[in-house]
């Protein structure tokens, strides 16, 4: 256990020092049988808010869809108008549901193969997390099905989603100011108009949102973006336009996803994932304008009314692209109904799958599915229809897709019962909008013209090679990573050792850093004044020097009880400099690192060394106007691009790493906290009875927690030990810890120490 606890810190650790010697040395380049039958609708005996709908994978839903079937069902339909879709592998509910079960006023349908077993969950959980307007569906059924189902409920909108797309934001009120949210992307619908952008002046039949959405790089382009029309560049149009979109004719808002966005394997292998897409000022929906196609998924997609009928996802297609065909093939149909597709301008979701199905793309080694995709692009451009309903429209053009061979004969008879079925609950159908049809035809016949040159896929062959034997070609550092903690002289991995300064305020951050540091071979200055610590065990590391010559402003303003809220001036910084610039061990540093308070950092910035930015606790803590706090964002992103010196903004904390990217939009590493090296030489023996507990309000404990607990001598550790060492520590059995910040390096040396914690949560 001893063993596996040092394997996953040190993950972290390698990371730490992976990145100390790219920063500081390396000069990188700045990158989805049809068999009829009738379904069968019962309450599910485990929670009386879960229906449990079985139904094979056809749309035979007559009974699911138009009649009442439970008291359950009724509630439903009278509660819930925005649903939430989602396929599942999985034996248990995902943490993507979960999440999603925590916003009000949403429920759930979860469609599982006839393969597969009925997701499971823990009832307490259930019903803490749905409450009585919540309800998850399960359906084993095919996910067409489940759109039906959600649609029969009298849905307004319709969130398309998977396991691997979880929320950012999912508990009430705890989103950064400005971040984006899914109740408020469902509640554009009920606005008469909306404020957008929209590409200007695009004249290219398709069209690549990631450039003006935030993209590390130029050169980054979504999942089913054919690769000649990347290749040309004429897709990728960053300016953009102020426009007024009547919200009615919203079909379709697509959210992008952080960590590992929706881009095919070929962009995967260009750019630097995961990845983040970075925060900017525009807050408006970037709208699609009408005759251009952009791709969507069905992994983080919100679907409005008007556009429910375009929700089927074609069954004979590859499972990699079918959701990508759907989205084009639904295109060319809203163009003839006045209806739009636009993207959020933050991502709403972050995938934090290691796997990824969706790769097939941009392989160059099946490169004929982008040329495929890109002939369907054409197809669509040139497709007409004479119809006057669209439902007819719709059901001509999957036949024609089929008499041309992009779909199965399975498709055009599943897409006749999807209409079908709608038609019997009643859907309503956009009406055409001929004029806007017109015009767009008239637009598509024009770009067609150029659109894909028979030489496109020997041209598009030679650039994917090129771009490929380039990255190949790119600078490599050689790391090392030994398969044991290395001991303290065990440093080979380095040229020569780094000098590294730091004035932290808080015991974990000048105890774990340093030893990390020091244990590594490089030189650590602490200079907080004095040796006052509570393991002295940290001074015996060598490379470690206390220095006592302090400034004023660490002395007086930032080491005194005042500290939570020093507001860091320039007259502050400026004597910081005129005390240390002549020092001989600030002339000897090459990087400050700044855990506690992060915002230190800032007085070091004259020195010209590199910054290391980790926040251990909130990153803005003494920033206390907006000036201030506006201000600290704007230096961070500067050292973020800044080369000469190269400069480190990582994060303590998950929490603490999701703020900084939400409002500074920068990628930021995370780098957890270890303990291991100076809790090392302790081991687990308990022999006293007592089970300490750690607790910051002493009342709570009292008159609370302490009353419910009999069985056990808990005790107070400070009514222990006013001054505990480790030693004292390891002679418990266990201990109790009652969080008060999201990160703690207190949890972090007990966890090291072997002790078996109990927390409240």
């Amino acid at each position: 256990m001893l063993l596996k606890k040092y394997l996953v810190h040190f993950a972290a650790l390698v990371t730490f020092f992976v990145c100390c010697y790219f920063y500081f040395t390396w000069d990188a380049p700045t990158y989805w049988d049809s068999s009829p039958s009738t379904s069968r609708v019962s309450t599910d005996s485990t929670d009386a808010s879960t229906i449990f709908i079985q139904t094979p994978s056809s749309l035979s839903v007559d009974k699911m869809c138009t009649e009442s079937h439970s008291s359950q069902t009724e509630k439903y339909s009278s509660t819930c108008r925005k649903w939430g879709v989602i396929s599942t592998t999985e034996d248990t509910l995902s943490v993507a549901v979960s999440r999603f079960l925590k916003l009000e006023g949403w429920c759930v349908v979860v469609s599982y193969s006839s393969r597969s077993k009925k997701p499971e969950y823990h009832p307490q959980t259930a019903d803490r997390a749905f409450g009585e307007k919540k309800g998850v569906v399960y359906m084993n059924a095919d996910k067409n099905a489940a759109y039906l189902y959600a649609i029969s409920q009298g849905a307004t909108a319709i969130w398309d989603f998977d396991d691997d797309h979880m929320l950012k934001y999912w508990i009430k009120n705890a989103a950064p100011r400005g971040a984006p949210s899914l109740d408020g992307a469902a509640t554009m619908q009920d606005m008469p108009e909306m404020d957008a952008v929209t590409p200007s002046n695009h004249s290219w039949p398709t069209y690549n949102p990631y450039a003006h959405l935030g993209a590390p790089a130029l050169l980054s382009w979504p999942r089913g973006l054919p690769l000649d029309d990347v290749r040309k560049g004429h897709c990728s149009n960053a300016k953009t336009e102020p426009v007024t979109a009547k919200s009615k004719s919203i079909a379709v808002l697509q959210s992008l996803s952080d960590y590992r966005p929706d881009v095919d394997d070929v962009c995967e292998s260009l750019v630097s994932t995961p990845f983040y897409f970075t925060g900017t000022q525009e807050t408006r929906p970037l709208m699609v304008p009408n005759g251009v196609f952009a791709p969507y998924n069905s992994q983080s997609t919100l679907h409005f009314q008007p556009a429910f009928w375009a929700l089927y996802v074609p069954v004979t297609v590859d499972a990699q692209i079918r959701d990508i065909w759907r989205s084009y093939i639904a295109q060319r149909l809203f163009w003839d109904a006045g209806l739009m597709v636009g993207f959020l301008h933050r991502p709403l979701v972050i995938h934090r799958s290691d796997g990824d199905a969706f790769k097939a793309v941009g392989n160059p080694a099946n490169i004929v599915t982008s040329s495929r995709t890109q002939r369907l692009v054409r197809y669509l451009l040139n497709w007409k229809s004479a119809h006057k309903v669209l439902s007819q429209r719709a059901e001509q053009l999957w036949s024609d897709l089929h008499q041309e061979g992009y779909v199965g004969r399975q498709d055009v008879e599943m897409i006749k019962e999807w209409l079908q079925q709608l038609a019997r609950m009643n859907y309503t159908f956009p009406a055409l909008n001929e004029d806007g049809a017109n015009m767009n035809m008239i637009k598509s016949q024009l770009l067609v013209q150029h659109y894909m040159d028979p030489r496109d896929a020997e041209e598009t062959a030679t650039w994917l090679h090129n771009l490929l034997s380039l990255k190949d070609r790119k600078s490599t550092v050689h790391i090392c990573a030994p398969n044991a903690i290395p001991k303290a002289a065990e440093h080979a991995c380095f040229d020569k050792p780094f000098t590294f300064w730091t004035s932290d305020l808080h015991f974990g951050t000048r105890m774990d850093v340093p030893s990390v540091l020091a244990a590594w071979g490089q030189k650590v200055i602490l200079a907080i004044g004095d040796k006052e610590n509570r393991h002295p065990e940290v001074w015996q590391h060598k490379g470690i020097k206390v220095y006592e010559q302090v400034s004023d402003l660490i002395r007086n303003d930032f080491a005194s009880t005042r500290y939570m809220n020093t507001r860091l001036t320039e007259q502050m910084v400026q004597g910081n400099f005129e005390f240390y610039k002549s020092d001989p061990l600030i002339e000897s540093t090459d990087a400050f690192f700044c855990l506690f308070q992060p915002g230190m950092c800032e007085m070091w910035m004259p020195f010209n060394r590199t910054i290391i930015f980790i926040p251990a606790h909130r990153y803005s803590m003494g920033r206390c106007t907006k000036e201030e706090f506006v201000r600290l964002n704007e230096h961070l992103i500067a050292l973020a691009t800044l080369k000469n010196p190269k400069h480190i903004i990582a994060a303590s904390s998950t929490y603490d790493l999701e703020q900084l990217r939400h409002y500074t939009g920068l990628d930021v590493l995370p780098l957890f906290s270890y303990c291991g090296y100076y809790v090392g030489n302790y081991t687990y023996n308990p022999t006293r009875e007592e089970i300490p507990i750690f607790v910051r309000t002493k009342m709570f404990w009292n008159d609370g927690f302490k009353s419910k607990i009999k069985k056990f001598k808990i005790v107070d550790v400070k009514e222990l030990y006013p001054w505990f060492q480790f030693s004292d520590l390891v002679k418990h059995r266990a201990m109790i810890y009652l969080p008060y910040a999201v990160m703690s390096y207190k949890i972090t040396e007990l966890y090291a120490l072997n002790i078996p914690l109990f927390f409240q949560v």
